[in-house]
């Protein structure tokens, strides 16, 4: 492998880390959107008051992730709990079939954007190749 090809892998890697970097901003706004429209309108603050308050399935979190729900503040949050959230916010009865295919569309998206973070994760030469880097966008599509 030329010092060319080892550069280009590296980047391809950090490319990835930026792109899960940059999601995160997008993701608390998912969950904020969605929890205002599933609790009839009640907004997420980031209060302690609000993640007290918080229901979600025993099975979603581990305990380092419920306590951190449990204070409220969605930016200390992490990728994989807000993933696992958004995943796991109890839908409302009410919705309607193009809100319901909304959100599956979405929930794809985030299995997608999971199994991406958990490659690159444990990818340990933190460098991707051409062909691994097209296939994380091929899996997105």
């Amino acid at each position: 492998m030329s010092q060319m090809e080892a550069s280009t892998e590296v980047r391809n890697y950090f490319k990835l880390q930026l792109l899960l970097g940059r999601s995160y901003p997008i993701l608390r706004q998912l969950f904020k959107h969605r929890y205002t429209k599933f609790n009839n309108g009640a907004i997420w603050d980031d209060s302690p008051a609000c993640g007290a308050s918080f229901k979600f399935a025993k099975k979603s979190l581990n305990k380092i992730q419920e306590i951190s729900v449990s204070k409220g503040d969605s930016n200390q949050w992490d990728s994989s709990t807000l993933i696992a959230l958004l995943l796991q916010i109890t839908r409302p009865g009410t919705l309607s079939s193009t809100d319901i295919q909304q959100l599956d569309n979405e929930d794809k998206l985030l299995k997608d954007l999971t199994n991406i973070r958990n490659k690159i994760a444990h990818h340990s030469s933190k460098s991707i190749t051409a062909i691994e880097f097209s296939q994380f966008w091929t899996d997105l599509s």
